[in-house]
């Protein structure tokens, strides 16, 4: 699913970032309310896992995830293999877009995230330029198309 202001049927967009950083959490929630996201927030992975299972229970699952590749305890590759299993045994067609915020591209890391099935990756620091960047190589790409936005 393309990172843009649409939705299946009419629905609301939803997004969750999960970040253990406050400020990294409200640069994204800010970036993604302007592509008319209503987004959710999480700070480590085991909230993450929580929201995304409460939504995937009430049948609204969130079109677009903002993880933290590296957090304490259940870090952004824990989380994104939870959220990909589940999506895989639900049954249900829908896959969130999974956007990885990280530091690090070196190719380990960003051959580990591909593997669990990240759409996308971004680099920190993460400002509106790079988003939008980001945004525009995402449009009509696939999950085999992933890009990402080095640093300058």
């Amino acid at each position: 699913m393309p990172v843009e202001p649409e939705s299946p049927k009419g629905n609301k967009l939803r997004g969750l970032i999960v970040d253990d950083s406050p400020l990294i959490r409200l640069i994204l929630k800010r970036l993604l309310s302007e592509r008319h996201y209503e987004c959710d927030e999480a700070k480590d992975g085991p909230e993450a896992i929580a929201a995304f299972n409460r939504h995937w229970r009430e049948r609204r699952p969130y079109h677009l995830i903002c993880l933290d590749y590296r957090m304490p305890g259940v870090d952004g590759l824990g989380v994104l293999t939870h959220i990909r299993d589940t999506e895989a045994h639900s049954g249900l067609p829908h896959r969130a877009e999974v956007i990885m915020v990280t530091a690090d591209d070196a190719r380990e890391t960003v051959t580990r995230m591909i593997e669990a099935g990240v759409d996308g990756y971004l680099l920190k620091p993460v400002d509106r330029a790079r988003f939008q960047e980001y945004s525009k190589r995402k449009l009509g790409k696939t999950a085999r198309g992933r890009r990402s936005i080095a640093a300058d």
